[in-house]
C-alpha cells in the first residue's frame, strides 16, 4: 500500500468535474454542506472540497492512506477531518443526520462485502444523511463485467499503468485484483484476489429503498452522463 501511495494522485486525482457536480450539490443546503467521503484515500478531494468552504469528514481504513491526507491538512486552516473507521463504526463515532452529501466514487463499498453488509452500509447512510440530503456512489458497472466477461480498461499516464482483474466465480464469490505497473518490468498489487460483491442496478434500488430512501439516478458519469449497457461505471445520485 505504500507504493501505491506513491501513485495514487496520479490515477485518482480530484477533478474540475467532480468539484463542478459537488458545488452544484452544495447549494441545496445551507452553508457550509456538510459532506462525509467514504474511502477518503489520500484526502486530495476532501481537502479540495473544504477550500471551497465546506464542512469536510474523510473515512479511510488504511494508516498509508490516512497519513498522506494528515500531511496535505498540516498547516492548512479548513474545515476538514479524517478518522480511520470501518463503514460498520461510523453509526457509532459520526452524528446523525449530520451529513449533506455523502459519498464513496472508487466502487470500495463494494470491496470485502456481502448483500447483506451492503444493505446495512445503506441503513447507515440512511441514518447519518441529513433531510433531503445525498447519497452518491460512483460503482463499477458489474453487470457488463459479468455478462461481456471482461475487465475495465487500464489506466495509464508517463509514469505507471493501474489494472484491475475481476474473477466472477459466482455471484458470491467474486474475487479482484488491482495491480500497478511501471518502470517497464517492475510491477505489485494494491490488492489481491480481494473479495467483494458485484452489486447490480436493481440491487442499489432495493436496497435503497429498504433503507427509506425514495429515490435512484443512474448515470455513467459525474457529468451525469446516460447509463448504458456498455457503461463500465455507474454513477448514482440516491435521495
Amino acid at each position: 500500500m505504500r507504493n501505491f501511495v506513491e501513485f495514487y494522485n496520479d490515477f485518482f486525482p480530484a477533478t474540475e468535474d467532480q468539484l463542478s457536480f459537488f458545488k452544484d450539490v452544495a447549494k441545496d443546503f445551507a452553508e457550509p454542506a456538510k459532506f462525509l467521503q467514504i474511502g477518503s484515500n489520500t484526502g486530495t478531494l476532501a481537502i479540495e472540497l473544504a477550500k471551497q468552504g465546506y464542512d469536510v469528514t474523510g473515512i479511510e481504513m488504511s494508516q498509508q492512506l490516512l497519513d498522506s491526507s494528515t500531511m496535505k491538512k498540516r498547516n492548512q486552516l479548513l474545515f476538514v477531518r479524517f478518522f480511520k473507521l470501518s463503514v460498520s463504526e461510523i453509526k457509532k463515532y459520526l452524528g446523525k443526520g449530520f451529513y449533506n452529501v455523502i459519498f464513496n466514487l472508487d466502487s470500495r463499498i463494494s470491496f470485502g462485502n456481502d448483500k447483506e453488509k451492503l444493505q446495512e452500509f445503506f441503513y447507515t447512510a440512511k441514518t447519518l444523511i441529513s433531510e433531503n440530503g445525498k447519497l452518491v456512489l460512483n460503482l463499477y458497472n458489474y453487470e457488463y463485467f459479468i455478462k461481456n466477461n471482461t475487465n475495465p480498461e487500464r489506466k495509464e499516464n508517463c509514469r505507471a499503468s493501474f489494472l484491475t482483474k475481476f474473477d466472477f466465480t459466482s455471484k458470491e464469490k467474486a474475487y479482484i485484483t488491482q495491480t500497478i505497473e511501471y518502470d517497464e518490468n517492475k510491477s505489485f498489487n494494491v490488492i489481491e484476489h480481494y473479495p467483494f460483491y458485484p452489486i447490480s442496478k436493481k440491487e442499489i434500488e432495493e436496497m435503497s429503498k429498504k433503507a427509506g430512501f425514495s429515490k435512484v439516478d443512474f448515470y455513467s458519469s459525474i457529468k451525469l452522463d446516460p447509463l448504458k449497457e456498455d457503461s463500465e461505471k455507474m454513477f448514482c445520485i440516491i435521495s
